[in-house]
């Protein structure tokens, strides 16, 4: 900002913070980025600063959805002792939800800066439906069902996500996008029609419905392709799987991860998308160049990031080029020798011998089917801090194992990025949670994940459906 057109620089401190003191939150964290002296205004007033510290702006844990009967989401973070914090979530409880509607809690779809996307029984019918639930102001709001496709798009359900940013608008907005299925599961695959099979996807002019909370209806809405489709329609069934894949909203823009591996940038206020093409690898390892399809689409520090875990712990991580929208390899490395050194081998399924590490998962599963109360698993007003302390307490201890005989590192999934810091977090074998330091490849225990009573479930059926980080936002917006 120019300082000779710049009029609150005129304005002493006191007065330049008590006019700042009347800004929704939203619209203070907008005021933060307009010159160094309104930011330094905002940070060392304490009002302002409670004021801000209302937006999801920082990791309160992850939301993690086990496989078949456990369907109700679980959380895992870490306990401390603060001011204020999810306590509907931090607690256990759901008790912000009417009687017989813990149900609306059951799968978490997806979460976008604070507010939770989830569907379950609704507590008025047999019938399930969609909720967006803020935990940290305990409120919640109902979603209208949404219309059905178009019909030349049959055999498709819908997946939903939301995009929302509470520092810009106190509005959110709700895409449902068609999964293609496999036509091997359909009974009227016979029925299809060919030219629909053999057309392009996306296709030039994307039309989709979107739910606004302004309007609190489900519209139709056109995106207006950018470059070239991913494929064809029939490529997209080959690449049914149960696996739900994330999207990130960032900067007014919805990213998707679609079939194929493909993703989709939607620009919401241009009315455009481009589809972006997967990151491809060519190391020693993979000496051909290749695609995957277990990839984790995110958001860290630096922008966007993707992550696949190759092999049995080979992970690679990258960041989106937002100008050439190009993925570039950011971090390769193989995690077995870090393994080794900490002696993080896949722990014992054993609930009893169960490792004691600073994150807890709440088992809310187990206690619900015992008919347990929800009791709190913090005292005092808890809250959720899971900033991956890098305290040396808090790590494992260093034991090296030089030869690796009987060493089992199991198998790794893909949780989800810190939203402000370069950290990824890993489930090993659905038995231990881990923090993956990007910047100093360290990596951190942080404890026990796997479900109690979940040893009961066929091993084949245990596993991570889907994981999203959880950063709470304490403004009343539904």
């Amino acid at each position: 900002m120019d300082q000779a057109t710049d009029l609150s620089a005129l304005l002493p401190d006191d007065v330049l913070a008590d006019v700042l003191r009347r800004l929704p939150p939203r619209h203070l964290a907008v005021s933060r980025s307009v010159c160094t002296a309104w930011r330094a205004a905002i940070d060392a007033d304490g009002t302002l600063l409670k004021a801000k510290e209302s937006l999801p702006l920082s990791l309160a844990g992850l939301l993690i959805m086990y496989n078949w009967s456990y369907h109700i989401t679980e959380f895992f973070a870490r306990p401390s002792r603060t001011k204020k914090g999810p306590s509907a979530i931090a607690a256990g409880k759901r008790d912000f939800l009417a009687e017989g509607e813990i149900g609306a809690w059951s799968t978490v779809l997806d979460h976008c800066n604070g507010l939770l996307l989830t569907y379950g029984d609704d507590g008025d019918d047999d019938e399930g439906g969609l909720c967006v639930i803020n935990p940290a102001t305990r409120r919640r709001a109902r979603v209208p069902p949404c219309p059905p496709p178009r019909i030349e798009l049959a055999r498709t359900v819908g997946e939903e996500y939301l995009a929302y940013d509470p520092s810009v608008s106190p509005h959110y907005q709700i895409f449902s996008l068609p999964y293609f299925v496999t036509l091997a599961h359909d009974k009227f695959g016979d029925e299809v029609d060919r030219a629909v099979e053999e057309s392009e996807w996306p296709p030039a002019t994307y039309i989709t419905h979107v739910f606004s909370s302004v309007t609190g209806q489900w519209e139709e809405r056109s995106f207006v392709r950018e470059g070239e489709a991913a494929g064809t329609v029939a490529d997209m069934r080959k690449h049914c799987s149960i696996d739900r894949r994330n999207a990130v909203y960032r900067r007014g823009e919805l990213y998707v991860h679609g079939q194929t591996d493909f993703f989709m940038r939607i620009s919401l206020s241009k009315d455009k998308y481009q589809v972006i093409k997967p990151p491809v690898i060519c190391s020693a390892s993979f000496p051909e160049p290749s695609t995957f399809s277990e990839l984790y689409l995110g958001k860290s520090e630096k922008g966007l990031y993707c992550s696949s875990i190759q092999g049995e712990c080979r992970l690679q991580v990258w960041i989106l080029h937002e100008i050439t929208m190009e993925w570039v390899l950011k971090h390769d490395r193989d995690l077995l020798p870090l393994l080794m050194k900490n002696n993080l081998k896949v722990p014992c399924h054993d609930y009893n011998k169960k490792v004691h590490g600073p994150w807890i998962l709440q088992d809310i599963n187990y206690n619900y089917k015992k008919d347990v109360g929800m009791k709190a698993i913090v005292r005092n007003r808890f809250a959720w801090s899971s900033d991956a302390s890098d305290d040396d307490d808090e790590t494992s201890e260093c034991r090296v194992d030089k030869e690796g005989k009987n060493f089992n590192c199991g198998y790794f999934d893909i949780l989800g990025f810190h939203p402000y810091k370069e950290i990824i977090f890993l489930s090993q074998s659905i038995k231990r949670g881990l923090a993956y330091h990007l910047n100093g490849s360290t990596i951190q225990d942080l404890g026990y994940l796997y479900p109690k009573g979940y040893d009961q479930q066929l091993p084949n059926e245990q596993l991570i459906e889907s994981s999203f980080p959880y950063t709470p936002c304490w403004i009343e917006l539904i």
